[in-house]
């Protein structure tokens, strides 16, 4: 939320705290250093594989968040806690494991049930409730605290003779997901686990019936599994909701985008049935067949799109490999696409190194190249586009770069989803399907796809795809 800049606060309060009460300067370190090193890496893990402050808006991004932020971050400081502690005498190195073990789920139970609700509630702090929303919010409010008290109140006869009634949670969280989204679910996930946490505790609820320790550390595990399993869920209802959404938008775009072709057809053909029957002159008719021609093109490039749509959404998307040199593929590539261009000859040029040979589909790669050049065309601002070929990272990658009007740090995480278009260019004239389809055309063919770019300074978008030698002379290419 805050940034890597914060590590010092994290350092200083984990040494503060530890310094202050048990153990040593030495030990207090250790931990420290633990501390800080488990949210560094967690926070980086997050915003490199699970959408950062974003990983709540999918489902696999949700999983991300909690597999690399809430259980592999989260052993660092356990692990140099604990060995801290051991070597300092504090603790015994045949308790390594059970210290270990209960500093690591505490860890890890932060992570998955506090973490989430201040991140929501950070992003989104409007409600945009009608009167019945919020009617139905104060009804699931008084629906968990009677719950809360059933399960872990002291006056609770079931509560005092810890009735395995934990299960009674569920529905609540479950209306939360289904009802009201992630920030709502992540909230209420909070609240009942404070309750939980206060109850047990006290010795009261379904998990108090152990040693408080282990009590405890059952209970952690509970809330653990109920809050990934929960924001999972939220996340799936929001996702369906979006693709439902999506549905209409694409009807109202369709109509509004094969319009305009179908209008400018219809006008040039009757133009053109007037200038033979008036004998126009040669020079005026070939200007309105090219205006057919270009319409003509648009409709095509429309329809394809459409067309490759349902091709992905189905998961029928046909890949024929071959062994194919990237460089030679980007100039022949570049020629034909500017062929249609009268002025752009000079707005063009590719730099590749000689040769370098991939594996992938022709096909394929020639519309996601296409599509990443119209884009540096109508997002270029009429600036010079630099086509790059290039051997990194084990990678064959091809890059295209243009010098226009860039891509915000907020847009450039959604870009590649189905309908989203840079905001700065929502005036530009498409469905908002071609890169996403390029990123799920791209990973068919075992790549990936990114994109660098700064408002006002232009964007490079990259395609990685596998590294081939070159052939063997005398072998099939394909």
């Amino acid at each position: 939320m805050l940034g890597y800049r914060t590590w010092p606060g994290v350092y200083v309060g984990a040494f503060l705290v530890n310094v202050v009460t048990a153990g040593t300067v030495a030990t207090s370190i250790g931990i420290a250093t633990g501390n800080t090193l488990e949210a560094l890496a967690g926070a980086a893990l997050i915003r490199r594989f699970a959408g950062g402050r974003d990983a709540f808006d999918r489902a696999i991004d949700v999983l991300a968040f909690m597999l690399l932020g809430g259980l592999v971050a989260t052993t660092l400081s356990p692990t140099l806690g604990v060995t801290s502690l051991a070597a300092g005498g504090f603790a015994r190195w045949s308790d390594y494991g059970r210290i270990w073990i209960t500093w690591w789920l505490g860890d890890a139970s932060g992570a998955l049930v506090v973490a989430p609700a201040l991140i929501l509630c950070s992003q989104d702090r409007r409600f945009r409730w009608n009167r019945s929303k919020f009617l139905e919010a104060a009804l699931l409010f008084v629906t968990l605290v009677l719950v809360g008290f059933l399960l872990f109140s002291s006056r609770s006869d079931l509560a005092a003779r810890h009735i395995p009634l934990q299960f009674l949670c569920i529905p609540i969280l479950l209306w939360s997901a289904f009802r009201f989204g992630s920030r709502e679910t992540a909230t209420v996930l909070l609240l009942l686990s404070g309750v939980a946490v206060w109850g047990t505790a006290r010795g009261f609820g379904p998990f108090a019936s152990l040693v408080p320790a282990e009590s405890l550390l059952i209970l952690q595990a509970f809330m653990a599994v109920v809050s990934v399993t929960m924001l999972v869920v939220a996340a799936l209802v929001a996702e369906r909701g979006r693709a439902s959404r999506a549905r209409d938008d694409i009807l109202s775009i369709a109509g509004h985008e094969l319009r305009t072709p179908l209008s400018t057809l219809t006008l040039q053909v009757e133009n053109l049935s007037r200038g033979f029957r008036q004998g126009a002159a040669s020079e005026v008719l070939e200007g309105r067949m090219e205006s057919v021609r270009r319409s003509g093109r648009r409709l095509s490039a429309l329809v394809d799109e459409m067309l490759n749509v349902s091709r992905v959404t189905s998961g029928v998307m046909p890949v024929r490999w071959e062994r194919l040199e990237l460089s030679s593929f980007a100039r022949d590539a570049t020629n034909h696409f500017l062929e249609d261009l009268a002025s752009a000859e000079s707005r063009a040029a590719v730099f590749a190194d000689d040769p370098v040979w991939c594996r992938t589909d022709r096909e394929r790669l020639g519309y996601v190249f296409n599509n990443l050049f119209a884009n540096a065309i109508k997002y270029g601002q009429a600036k010079p586009i630099e086509i790059t070929v290039s051997a990194s990272e084990g990678f064959a990658r091809l890059s295209v770069r243009d010098h226009g009007l860039g891509i915000s740090r907020k847009d450039q995480k959604r870009i590649f989803e189905r309908f989203e278009r840079a905001v700065s260019a929502s005036h530009v004239s498409g469905f908002g399907l071609g890169l996403w389809i390029a990123r799920q055309t791209v990973e068919a063919l075992g790549g990936r796809i990114r994109v660098e770019s700064e408002p006002g300074n232009g964007s490079t978008f990259s395609v990685d795809l596998p590294l081939e030698g070159p052939p063997v002379p005398g072998s099939p290419s394909v």
